[in-house]
């Protein structure tokens, strides 16, 4: 009797340390510095994109997305440091990009599938 309730007791305790562990619900934080919101840009500029993706566990996924086209290499899936990524990264505009409002969007997903976007406004003149 008294093995059958230590092998109860040690069944209990393996199964509540195993199902106590926390799952995670905070989605990336993402700071932009640069551009700002409605920063004007000429055909001949680059735009400069400047901030941080940070996750207090781990990064699994980074994009730059924009309704001016395709942004060759800015979708990242592997990190130096999968809890902080600092980016600087230039945009070149085709010169065939019509003036108007564009929007440049970052989105960060953690291994925990939270993700996080930050839009940012632009002007082309």
């Amino acid at each position: 009797m008294t093995k059958r309730i230590i092998a109860v007791l040690v069944g209990f305790v393996c199964l509540t340390s195993i199902g106590c562990e926390e799952e995670d619900l905070t989605a990336p934080t993402i700071e932009l510095s640069s551009p700002t919101t409605d920063q004007v840009f000429t055909i001949d500029e680059k735009i400069l994109m400047v901030g941080r993706a940070a996750d207090d566990d781990a990064l699994s996924y980074f994009n730059i997305e924009s309704d001016l086209g395709t942004l060759d290499g800015a979708e990242i899936t592997d990190f130096d440091d999968p809890t902080d990524f600092p980016f600087n990264l230039e945009i070149c505009i085709d010169p065939n990009t019509p003036t108007g409002n564009y929007f440049l969007k970052v989105i960060a997903r953690d291994v925990a599938q939270n993700e996080s976007e930050l839009t940012r406004n632009i002007v082309i003149e």
